[in-house]
């Protein structure tokens, strides 16, 4: 017996289920589809689009492209049905007339006694359905023939209230998969998240070193669409370090890029540059097929991972050999990285590290009043690594003299080189705002 109650397969289970386009429907149709079953969701069309009010409720309207999105990405079929009169006739109008007469009418009550459990109801079965398949936070016990209505786990969102007036014909034929669980688990659910690791992101057949290091990993919502991504370098002094997914930028609807590239001194620059642009330049061109949205593609690091996205996303040669202008990266925002030229660097050079250098390997070589927004973080004046501070200070005023009008350097006090702890909730911040920005030019 199956998970609805049924003595066949998943796969010969037909079910429809309705689909407001909320979190509650969506993650019913896809757990279903999930487990095998022959699913066809159906949306009712309750109001003409253009009335609709921007509620989240089930009857608001608005939600029809959200459902067709769902049941798209998720392969299974849609159907959207124009219940307007019925919803009018059967709910509208019997709650005007009864708070006209003094009485208190519940809505949502006649919406399921009429359209959900009637009208579509008995559209599920013309359509061959096994079952009606809900949303409710609710909980059907019973066989087919004698099934019971009963609260649903979570008591704070418990729905059978609405569903008291509910027929036991129509009691046996509905499923309630959600009744099982909280509202938490449901959003959590809703929020699923893939990682992907050792993704290559270029190759070469005759350099077994560039082939290791040049793997990223992605970690990106999988229920979401036209989401923001952050490719995070990591940090290491151009000659340590491996790539991680930061732990705060966990779990908010945002993917996560994190590259490895080559390190001194098996690579000397600019190959390491060459290889965050070839990772930058492989999220441009293949974000989109995860979901993702191109216009709103950020780049960060830590330390060496800063100088790589304040370089990169300032010069922009190494990213227009892959036809991508540097001006396309919706931020920029390093975390306590050189604006000079790396010491690492100067290092090949023989040039000791109290030596400073600007050259074409320095951020501060390429100011420019163009450049996409930037947020330039380190710790405190006194306690970074070396004049980490000063040179991000600097940077910053050069680009406001060069007329860049979106550029802010914050500096943590009480923190010195490593400041991921204060500084992942202000890159988050700048992330949303940014993206948000971007949402409402477009």
């Amino acid at each position: 017996m199956n998970s609805l109650g049924f003595d066949k397969s998943e796969k010969d289970t037909k079910v429809v289920v309705a689909m407001s386009g909320g979190v509650d429907s969506s993650v019913a149709a896809v757990k279903l589809k999930k487990e095998g079953y022959d699913i066809i969701g159906v949306t009712l069309k309750l109001y003409n689009q253009s009335d609709a009010s921007k509620s989240k409720s089930c009857c608001a309207g608005i939600d029809i492209e959200d459902a067709k999105k769902v049941a798209i990405k998720h392969n299974f079929q849609h159907l959207v049905l124009d219940y307007q009169d019925k919803f009018f006739d059967g709910v509208i109008n019997n709650f005007v007339e009864s708070y006209s007469n003094g009485e208190t009418p519940l809505p949502c009550v006649k919406c399921n006694q009429t359209v959900k459990f009637n009208d579509l109801l008995n559209e599920a079965k013309k359509i061959g359905a096994d079952a009606l398949v809900t949303g409710h936070y609710a909980i059907r016990k019973g066989s087919l023939t004698n099934a019971s209505l009963h609260k649903a786990k979570d008591a704070s969102k418990d729905q059978s209230f609405f569903l008291f007036a509910t027929l036991q014909e129509q009691l046996n034929y509905v499923r309630f998969p959600l009744g099982n669980f909280k509202k938490s688990e449901i959003r959590k659910i809703a929020q699923d998240y893939e990682l992907v690791n050792d993704i290559q992101y270029q190759t070469d057949n005759k350099d077994s070193y560039l082939n290791e290091r040049s793997v990223l990993d992605l970690y990106y919502p999988k229920n979401i669409d036209e989401f923001s991504t952050i490719i995070f370098f990591h940090g290491g002094g151009l000659r340590n370090g491996s790539k991680y997914i930061p732990e705060f930028l966990k779990n908010k609807n945002i993917a996560i890029v994190a590259p490895n590239y080559r390190l001194s001194p098996n690579v000397k620059a600019p190959k390491y540059i060459e290889d965050a642009a070839a990772a930058i330049a492989w999220v441009f061109k293949n974000i989109e097929n995860y979901g993702g949205d191109k216009k709103l593609i950020f780049v960060s690091g830590s330390s060496a991972g800063g100088y790589l996205t304040s370089l990169i996303g300032l010069d922009k040669k190494y990213l227009n050999r892959y036809n991508i202008d540097a001006n396309d990266i919706a931020g920029l925002i390093p975390l306590t990285g050189h604006a000079i030229t790396h010491f690492t660097i100067r290092d090949e050079m023989g040039i000791g590290p109290l030596v400073p250098l600007v050259d074409e390997l320095a951020p501060l070589y390429h100011v420019r009043g163009d450049a996409p927004p930037i947020l330039l973080l380190t710790g405190n004046r006194e306690l970074e690594l070396l004049g980490r501070y000063e040179e991000n200070a600097y940077l910053m005023r050069m680009l406001k003299l060069a007329g860049h009008k979106d550029v802010e350097h914050l500096e943590f006090d009480g923190y010195g080189h490593g400041i991921s702890i204060p500084a992942m909730p202000i890159l988050l911040r700048k992330v949303n705002e940014l993206t948000k920005k971007i949402k409402n030019l477009n």
